[in-house]
């Protein structure tokens, strides 16, 4: 039993700092309640940092690497994922297919798809699985200067090369607030984050128009706002 007036040996100090520390990191890694901002700036930053990270993960391992979303899972999943080899060479058809494909064209492209994911390899970074998008916000579609197609469900990704050469890409997400826009060039190293209000005022979440409506909406100004982003290249 501690006596009245005695102190906190150093050790004790260390111990408690450590707990702290490590409950504190759990908590933030987790996506808990200590993170700061809403769920679309914190979906927003990460999709900034992972495609940097795609950057300087290509020019290490001097090979192809892309930032891939899995836009029909629920939750929806994203990952840097590197190909086999410096000579891998992508398919032409880098993102999706035609803004409404057919059943047979569809099934086609589902299949390739699945044929390149075999041959990339996620990089586990600091988790094990793939990212997944927090509850508020979601991935609305992913678009490419390549082909000047904004795919809204299946699978997308952001390529980026061994010569730091990546995809004018166009990333739409939506959450509180609206839409947040990351869009990279294909030869400068600045990757833009904007972000843009629903016309309106239909930002917000919630029930009603809230549901089926509303990201209807989103994906409408996000389709929008990618014709003009193409326009002015």
């Amino acid at each position: 039993m501690r006596t009245r007036g005695k102190g906190f040996s150093l050790l004790e100090i260390l111990v408690t700092l450590f707990l702290v520390s490590f409950v504190t990191l759990a908590v933030l890694t987790s996506g808990g309640g200590f993170s700061t901002g809403s769920a679309l700036d914190r979906l927003a930053d990460d999709v900034e940092r992972s495609v940097r990270f795609a950057e300087d993960e290509a020019v290490l391992r001097n090979r192809v690497v892309r930032l891939r979303f899995l836009l029909d899972r629920e939750p929806q999943e994203y990952a840097v994922e590197y190909g086999p080899d410096a000579g891998f060479v992508l398919p032409g058809r880098l993102v999706g297919g035609s803004g409404d494909p057919g059943a047979r064209e569809r099934e086609e492209a589902e299949r390739l798809d699945r044929e390149l994911a075999r041959r990339f390899t996620r990089v586990d970074e600091l988790s094990e699985g793939n990212k997944r998008v927090e509850e508020g916000a979601r991935v609305v579609g992913v678009g490419s200067l390549t082909g000047r197609v904004f795919v809204s469900e299946g699978e997308a990704s952001v390529h980026v090369y061994p010569d730091g050469e990546r995809d004018a890409a166009f990333v739409a997400l939506a959450g509180e607030g609206g839409l947040a826009l990351v869009t990279t060039e294909a030869f400068l190293p600045d990757v833009g984050v904007d972000r843009r209000g629903l016309p309106d005022g239909g930002g917000g979440g919630g029930g009603g128009d809230g549901g089926r409506g509303l990201e209807e909406r989103r994906l409408a100004l996000a389709r929008e706002l990618f014709t003009e982003w193409v326009e002015g290249k």
